[in-house]
């Protein structure tokens, strides 16, 4: 069975309205690290302006929102799998009296961070996913095996109590969430 519902065309958005959501990033394919490195130009570069406006961020805050943006999207190129089809997008969101914020979602369909992490820690494939996200949030640990990775997703949780952030993350069946506490 098919059901349709038949709505009037939209109407244009209020000012109110415009004002709910401003994209920083459109849904942005990530297949390789010129990918990841045009998706981060994007938001260092024209993007800065919308951050100093809605967010007041300073240049130091820029730069780190690029950094945590490269970070998680080069994951995806250095640990989903060659196959893998990765996603980004950001936009700056503004909710009734609530301070404005970005919110910036990564996603991969790859091989999931269990199975990335166990070619260099051949253990962690008979542990859960679970574990494997907690592995992977510790600073030094990382699926390759050059003895300075591993920083990437440990700089982001990192940076979490100075933003106010909220970081969510999935692979396979384990789903996290890291919140700065009230007074970070």
């Amino acid at each position: 069975a098919i059901a349709c519902d038949w709505a009037k065309p939209p109407t244009p958005p209020t000012e109110e309205q415009k004002l709910q959501s401003e994209t920083l990033l459109t849904l942005t394919t990530l297949n390789s690290s010129a990918d990841v490195a045009g998706a981060v130009g994007r938001v260092s570069g024209q993007v800065a302006r919308l951050l100093h406006r809605h967010l007041e961020y300073d240049n130091s805050d820029v730069a780190n929102l690029s950094m945590i943006l490269s970070e998680a999207c080069h994951n995806i190129i250095d640990h989903a799998g060659s196959e893998a089809l990765g996603l980004v997008a950001a936009q700056v969101i503004r909710k009734p009296k609530q301070e404005p914020f970005v919110m910036i979602g990564i996603g991969d369909d790859g091989i999931g961070i269990r199975s990335s992490l166990s070619r260099a820690y051949p253990a962690l494939a008979q542990g859960t996913d679970a574990q494997a996200i907690s592995e992977a949030l510790k600073r030094g640990v990382s699926g390759v095996s050059d003895a300075d990775r591993g920083l990437g997703l440990w700089s982001i949780v990192d940076k979490i109590p100075r933003y106010r952030a909220t970081l969510h993350m999935r692979s396979g069946a384990a789903r996290i969430r890291i919140k700065a506490n009230e007074s970070g």
